[in-house]
C-alpha cells in the first residue's frame, strides 16, 4: 500500500510542476529551445571543424555528451533551484505540511525534469544523426543505461545539496546554478573528446567526478575504450582496466552524493521549519 501511495504522491508532484510551468508555455518552451539551439550550434561547429574520418565517433561522443548535459542541466535547475521556485510561489510550506514524505518532492521535480530531458534528447539524436548524416552507435545499451542511471544519481545528489542551500540563500542561489553549468560545459567534455583536450584542461577535468560519469556513459554506449582513464591502473598492487576504474569511481561518488544530498536536504528542511523560512520570500 505504501508503494502505491508513494507513486500517487510522485505523480501528483510531477503533474503539479508541469501545470505550473505550462501557465506560460510559450515563454518556457522558448527558453528551453533557446538553450537547445545554442548548444546544437556549438556541436555542429565542432563536427564541421573536425576531420572527416573522425566525424562518426566524434558525432556520437557529442550526441551522448549533449544528452548527459541535458540530464545534468534540467536536474540541477529544476530540482535544486525548483525548491526555491516553490518557496517564492508560497507553496513549499503547504507541500511540506501535507503527509507527503520529504523525499517525494525533489523526486517528483526530477521526474518532470527527466521528461523534458528525454524530449530534447530525442530531438538531439534525430537532428545530429539525420541532418548531419551521423550513424548512431549503440554497442552496449544495457550497460549504457546503467551508466546513465549513475550519472542521474550523481547529479540528483548534487541537486539535493543545492536545494538545501537554495532554501536559505533564495534567489542569489541562481548564481551557483550558472557556475555549476559552466563548469560542466567547460571541463566535462560535453562537446569534445577528452583525448583532444590540452593537458592543462585535461588535468582539471580529471579532478571533477562528473567527467568520469560522462566518459563512462558515452564510451560504454559507443563501445570504445574510456578516454579519461588510462588503459590499466594499479591500485594497491592490483591492476584494473580503465573502464572498471571509471565504474568504481562513478558508482562510489554517485552513492556518496545521493546519500549526502538526502541527509543535507532533510536537515535544512527541519531547520527551515523551525525558523519559518519555508514560506519566506
Amino acid at each position: 500500500m505504501k508503494i502505491k501511495k508513494y507513486l500517487k504522491d510522485f505523480t501528483t508532484i510531477v503533474k503539479y510542476n508541469l501545470k505550473i510551468e505550462m501557465r506560460y508555455p510559450l515563454s518556457y518552451i522558448a527558453g528551453i529551445f533557446n538553450m537547445f539551439f545554442w548548444m546544437l550550434s556549438i556541436s555542429i561547429l565542432v563536427i564541421i571543424l573536425s576531420g572527416q574520418k573522425e566525424n562518426i565517433i566524434l558525432g556520437n561522443i557529442i550526441i551522448w555528451g549533449f544528452i548527459g548535459y541535458m540530464i545534468y542541466q534540467t536536474i540541477i535547475s529544476e530540482v535544486g533551484f525548483g525548491i526555491y521556485r516553490l518557496q517564492r510561489r508560497g507553496t513549499l510550506e503547504q507541500i511540506f505540511l501535507t503527509p507527503i514524505p520529504h523525499w517525494i518532492l525533489p523526486l517528483g521535480l526530477a521526474g518532470f525534469s527527466l521528461t523534458i530531458a528525454m524530449i530534447f534528447s530525442i530531438l538531439v539524436i534525430l537532428f545530429l544523426s539525420t541532418m548531419l548524416n551521423i550513424p548512431l552507435i549503440i554497442t552496449n545499451p544495457l550497460q549504457g543505461i546503467l551508466a546513465t542511471i549513475l550519472l542521474f544519481n550523481m547529479t540528483y545528489g548534487l541537486a539535493l545539496i543545492y536545494a538545501g542551500i537554495a532554501i536559505k540563500t533564495k534567489k542569489s542561489s541562481w548564481a551557483l546554478v550558472n557556475a555549476l553549468q559552466m563548469i560542466f560545459l567547460l571541463f566535462c567534455g560535453v562537446f569534445y573528446s577528452f583525448k583532444t583536450m590540452p593537458q592543462w584542461l585535461l588535468t582539471i577535468s580529471k579532478t571533477i567526478p562528473f567527467s568520469y560519469a560522462i566518459d563512462l556513459m558515452r564510451t560504454t554506449i559507443i563501445g570504445i575504450p574510456p578516454e579519461l582513464a588510462p588503459k590499466t591502473i594499479t591500485i594497491m598492487g592490483t591492476k584494473i582496466n580503465g573502464a572498471t576504474f571509471e565504474w568504481i569511481i562513478t558508482a562510489t561518488i554517485s552513492t556518496t552524493l545521493l546519500t549526502a544530498g538526502y541527509t543535507y536536504l532533510n536537515k535544512k528542511i527541519k531547520e527551515a521549519k523551525k525558523k519559518g523560512l519555508l514560506a519566506t520570500y
